[in-house]
């Protein structure tokens, strides 16, 4: 009896947790000197409980960069997902910009921010020639 008490104190506050979402927008610009390939494949995720099949890293939102537009267009990318841990989105890319490597895709993470639970967008630029990132977070 004690044991179905406490079950059913712990649903009810858990039940009593609001939950809301957390949103991630990031704009992200993309630069390289000479790609192979005019564009890449930029996916904003959220990172899980590692290299589990169980439990893989979740997309929340993707599209392709497009290299050479002038003015530099930022590619927006947005998704909102809850997590009781918060969330630790990342950017993926896979691209064609690596040089001494012929028709070969390459790919790039950038971290954006760890147990995040309030929304907020982040500006991202990154240099793939150089490997170099910088994230700059706007609340």
């Amino acid at each position: 009896m004690k044991t179905l008490l406490l079950l059913f104190l712990f649903t009810a506050s858990v039940a009593a947790i609001p939950f809301r979402s957390t949103t991630v927008v990031a704009r992200v610009i993309l630069r390289c000197k000479h790609p192979k390939d005019p564009s890449a494949k930029v996916f904003l995720m959220e990172k899980d409980f590692g290299d589990h099949e169980i439990d893989e890293d979740d997309t929340m939102d993707f599209a392709e960069f497009k290299f050479g537009q002038i003015p530099e267009k930022p590619l927006q990318l947005k998704g909102e997902e809850f997590e009781f841990s918060g969330l630790e989105p990342y950017i993926y890319i896979s691209h064609a910009c690596t040089e001494n490597r012929v028709e070969a895709w390459d790919s790039f993470n950038v971290t954006l921010e760890t147990s995040m639970y309030l929304s907020a967008t982040f500006d991202v630029i990154i240099d793939l020639d150089t490997k170099k990132s910088t994230v700059i977070k706007n609340i």
